[in-house]
């Protein structure tokens, strides 16, 4: 069959492939993500397909040439009934499965789409980058209109980097780190008002360059590492 979409019911009479490119010709499948109880994913021609588990049930969502999937780091991520997603020629999407229910929300630089999509009650948060903020937190509600950003750390261009972006309970924590600067911890709701800074987890010369920025969160803690030179590295809550 090629390389095709498959799909199980747990038993070997229903595991099977849908076929979709008959005959020795690859399909080549890939981003699988769950849209309740249907399944979008891409092909190779950068066709957006969505399918319920049959081969009558599965169809194009979108094709065009300028539509890649996702990149690493930019989703796709489920929120509110619909999947949101950037790819690398800075495109930033949202999709129902359905034609008209796939709208672009807006087009950052191309290579740097937006990055750690974390939905939150009524806003979906994200690390993007333009040329006149540099790097900041943006938000949408899932249109064009509500896509804008929230909160720049360091205005203007020469913005630091922001990293991490993790929901613990209702809000959402990351780090800021400026070139030769401290190392920040900030704490958001999705509001203006409701985004900031939670403290200076080490001073620019006590800072080494984490390794990772990663969160971990578990009843309503966030928990991370920090590699200073006084204590070394070391979990942090």
């Amino acid at each position: 069959n090629g390389f095709e979409i498959w799909v199980s019911d747990g038993t070997p009479a229903g595991t099977m492939s849908l076929d979709l490119a008959p005959g020795l010709v690859s399909f080549l499948p890939s981003t699988l993500v769950a849209l309740g109880d249907r399944v979008l994913f891409w092909n190779s021609s950068f066709e957006l397909w969505i399918s319920d588990g049959t081969p009558a049930g599965s169809g194009v969502v979108r094709h065009d040439l300028l539509f890649p999937p996702p990149s690493l780091q930019s989703g796709p991520v489920v929120w509110k009934g619909s999947v949101y997603f950037a790819n690398d020629s800075g495109q930033f999407w949202r999709t129902d499965g359905t034609p008209e229910g796939t709208i672009l929300l807006r087009v950052f630089d191309t290579f740097t789409p937006p990055t750690r999509l974390t939905p939150l009650r009524d806003e979906l948060l994200f690390i993007a980058r333009d040329q006149e903020r540099g790097t900041a937190l943006w938000r949408t509600r899932g249109t064009p209109e509500t896509t804008g950003p929230l909160k720049d750390p360091v205005p203007g261009p020469d913005s630091p980097d922001l990293t991490g972006l993790q929901k613990v309970g209702t809000r959402a924590f990351f780090f800021s780190r400026r070139a030769e600067g401290p190392f920040d911890l900030w704490v958001s709701n999705g509001k203006l008002g409701g985004t900031l800074q939670v403290t200076t987890l080490c001073s620019a010369a006590e800072c080494f360059a984490p390794t990772r920025f990663d969160l971990a969160s578990t009843g309503g803690l966030a928990f991370f590492t920090v590699h200073s030179k006084s204590s070394g590295s070391e979990l942090w809550r």
